[in-house]
Order: C-alpha cells, then structure tokens, then sequence
C-alpha cells in the first residue's frame, strides 16, 4: 500500500537530513516530489517510448518480410514508409490524447514517495493518487481491449504501474538527468524514475552512485 503524505511528513523521523528528505526509524531515507504533469513531459515521453517501441517492432518484422517482394526497394518501400508515418503519427495523437485525460483527473500532479536504503529504492504514489489511477487503468484497458487499440491497452499498463522497487544491486545503468530532477535506474526488466528536488540532488546522486557499484553511470559528474 502507497503511503500517505500525513505518515511521511509527521511520523517516525529520526534526522532530517535535508530540507526534504529525513531518515526514519526503520532506516530508509524518504522523500516526497510532487510532479507537475501538464509543464514536465516525463511521463507522457515514457509511455510514447515504450508504445514507438513496440510499433516499430511490428513493423520492422513486416519491412523484412516485403524486402522480398518483386520492386520493392523502388516503390513497396514509400509505401511502407508512408503507412510507417501515418501510424506514428495517430500513435501520438491518441497517446497525446490519452495523457491529457490522464492528467486531468488527477489534477494535473503526480505524487509520490521515494523509500531508500542501502539495498535499494521504492517509487510510490500516494494511497489516494494510486486508487485513481487503478480506475483510470482499469478504465483505459477496457477499452483498449475491446478495440484492440495498442496506445490504450499501453495508456492503461503505464496507469497500473503506482509503485516500483529496483535493487540497487541489479542495476545496469544510471542515468542522471538533473535538469528535469530526474534519475534513471536501469536493471534487467525494471526501469525506474526517480525524481528529486534540485536542492537535494547532488546528495541523491552521491547516494545512489555508492550503492549502484556494478552500474554504468551516464552525467555523473556535475
């Protein structure tokens, strides 16, 4: 269960160690951030990746099956292309679409609390956030399943998602992104967002870099 912001801010501190971000009892550091989605892209450009991902998958496949038809490197391959646009094209719309939808219903702002320790960290959006976006999720797959639209099935998994907990010790790469407050914790099948406030990044980044020790790291340095 997500915590709630009143447990965070009131309950269990042992030492604050910055403006935003306190020890607790149990050992774990934790943080709140509250990201504003209609100004900040992050979410929207996560959800388009991983939907252009598996579209030009489908494609790719059918680009190297019609490499062996008769002309097609001097007329299939526009066409190929063209359609290749077009479905990019309504990709975004709908996924643009889809977000905006997203967004207002939860007011505009995602919320959401980081746990860390040495071993790891755990993304979670608060109790009362994580319910709506269980309603949009369930909402959104709904749909997507019955008109067997991809971007709402893909809409609908990334809603789903409320919390996430990467091991520090299977991370391959991170990837620190200070300008959007943001860091990318990559391990096999998990791939974490973490978002950070700029006065507390560069303790977050000393962090995270210690304990990742088996990770390539990408803007390390300031």
């Amino acid at each position: 269960m997500s915590m709630d912001t009143d447990k965070l801010q009131k309950k269990g501190v042992a030492e604050e160690i910055t403006d935003n971000i306190a020890m607790y009892d149990d050992g774990k550091l934790r943080w709140k951030y509250e990201l504003q989605l209609f100004r900040t892209p992050l979410i929207f450009l996560t959800v388009w990746l991983i939907l252009f991902g598996v579209l030009s998958a489908g494609f790719g496949i059918s680009f190297l099956v019609d490499m062996g038809k008769e002309n097609f490197f001097w007329k299939g391959f526009l066409e190929w292309l063209r359609f290749y646009g077009y479905f990019v094209g309504g990709m975004t719309l709908l996924c643009g679409v889809g977000y905006a939808i997203y967004a207002g219903m939860m007011g505009g702002v995602y919320r959401v609390i980081f746990e860390m320790d040495e071993g790891g960290i755990k993304h979670s959006q608060i109790e009362s956030d994580a319910k709506k976006a269980k309603k949009i999720s369930e909402a959104a797959g709904a749909v997507g399943l019955a008109s067997g639209n991809v971007t709402a099935m893909g809409i609908a998994a990334n809603a789903d998602r409320t919390e996430m907990y990467t091991d520090f010790g299977s991370v391959r790469r991170v990837v620190f992104r200070p300008m959007w407050h943001l860091v990318k914790l990559n391990a096999p099948f998990n791939h974490n967002q973490i978002y950070v406030h700029p006065a507390d990044y560069e303790y977050v980044r000393q962090y995270i870099t210690e304990h990742c020790p088996s990770a390539k790291i990408k803007g390390k340095n300031k």
